[in-house]
């Protein structure tokens, strides 16, 4: 970073580009669980028309299905909102047929590799492509996902805190400890917004002291030298949000919250529309806890522990053929549907942008973010001595986004 000015370190960082993407072997394993959950549901059931009499059960609620295909939609532009409010703060223009662009891709990709890890590369990727600067787009993406995140883990604590369960010490450790990380993460997250220069210090404190360690026993440096720029880039992306102070960060929260209700309430609406004998109380339980688990599966989209573990997560509330039901028609709304128009729409994004194409002018320099009063203190912490070269590494930073 200048001394003159405030520059985020990612604007040194090579922006992201579809080529070289396994996307043949991405797709292939996704489809492989998705394949082994859904047989293996089908050989609990042992009854191939399970589907079809689910979807007969759909049609005798028309006014539910109805109330589905619109809590669909508001899913998506709830989403779109999210990148919205953010954009806002981060500098970057969000019109809407664009902004519904980077939703179903960022989707699409996320559902297709472990842990979303291609979600926020795509969404760089496709906000470059429009001509914004490549600190401002690695902000966006980095920042969005963790309020998700924050969101999950938070209602997830209390949800369990809050609820009379019979749990193992174990499993009250965990949550106890989920609990503690939502309290570090509020903490970390306002000294990152507020006093971007004390989180700054803090972390290069932090990997000084790693450095030490790893010293003493002759590990190499490069990946912590990489680790501590991609936890620089996430700090300077909330230094930006700071721009806003805590009416962002109060609509970020918000917008976040919205979209999860909204996903939440498809889930229930799917629940009563199958006909499950359960009270409201136990729709909306269930659904955040299923919902809630997925978002941290290891496989692809949680291709296969989706199917599979939806259906023994659900087997107590109904018969058989009605949880199969369930799980493959939330999988189809929520997952299939999703990565086929996020497959169309980043196709169509290709072919109206060249693929070298940028559309800033190349015979403009590039200018400092000027973003906040608190981030123009941020020249003051030393820079880290080598610059990620690789913009996918900011995703070990920062849990992604994957629905």
């Amino acid at each position: 970073m200048s001394d003159s000015s405030p520059k985020l370190s990612s604007d040194s960082t090579q922006e992201p580009s579809p080529k070289g993407w396994p996307l043949k072997r991405l797709i292939l394993v996704f489809l492989l669980f998705t394949g082994a959950g859904l047989a293996w549901l089908w050989s609990q059931t042992g009854d191939v028309n399970f589907l079809k009499a689910g979807l007969w059960q759909l049609g005798q609620h028309p006014w539910l299905l109805v109330l589905m295909v619109v809590l669909l939609f508001l899913e998506w532009g709830s989403d779109y909102l999210r990148y919205l409010v953010l954009a806002r703060y981060m500098g970057v223009k969000m019109p809407f047929r664009f902004g519904m662009q980077v939703v179903f891709a960022h989707l699409a990709f996320a559902y297709l590799t472990p842990g979303g890890s291609f979600g926020a590369p795509v969404v760089i990727y496709m906000l470059r492509k429009n001509g914004e600067k490549l600190s401002n787009s690695i902000a966006l993406a980095v920042v969005k996902p963790f309020f998700l995140f924050f969101v999950m883990l938070a209602g997830g604590a209390v949800v369990f805190l809050a609820g009379n369960f019979e749990m193992s010490v174990k499993t009250q450790g965990i949550i106890w400890a989920s609990g503690a990380v939502v309290g570090a993460l509020t903490l970390l997250m306002m000294v990152a917004v507020f006093r971007p220069k004390t989180a700054l210090r803090w972390n290069t404190a932090l990997f000084a002291l790693i450095r030490k360690f790893l010293k003493r026993r002759n590990h190499p440096m490069n990946r912590i030298d990489r680790m501590e720029d991609g936890f620089r880039t996430t700090l300077e992306a909330f230094a930006m949000l700071g721009s806003g102070g805590w009416v962002a960060i109060a609509l970020a929260l918000f917008t976040t919250c919205l979209n999860l209700f909204f996903v939440i309430a498809l889930s229930v609406t799917l629940l009563f529309a199958l006909g499950f004998d359960i009270s409201q109380t136990q729709g909306w339980f269930y659904s955040f806890l299923y919902y809630f688990v997925i978002a941290f599966a290891p496989t692809p989209g949680a291709s296969g522990l989706a199917e599979g573990g939806g259906y023994l997560f659900f087997q107590h509330l109904g018969p058989m053929s009605l949880v199969s039901s369930y799980v493959v028609m939330w999988r189809m709304l929520t997952c299939y549907l999703v990565i086929s128009i996020g497959a169309y729409m980043f196709v169509r994004f290709l072919r109206d942008v060249q693929p070298t194409e940028v559309k800033t002018s190349p015979a403009t320099p590039p200018q400092p973010i000027l973003v906040s009063p608190q981030l123009v203190e941020l020249h003051d912490v030393p820079p880290s001595e080598e610059e990620s070269e690789d913009v996918s590494n900011v995703d070990a930073t920062h849990p992604t986004e994957n629905k």
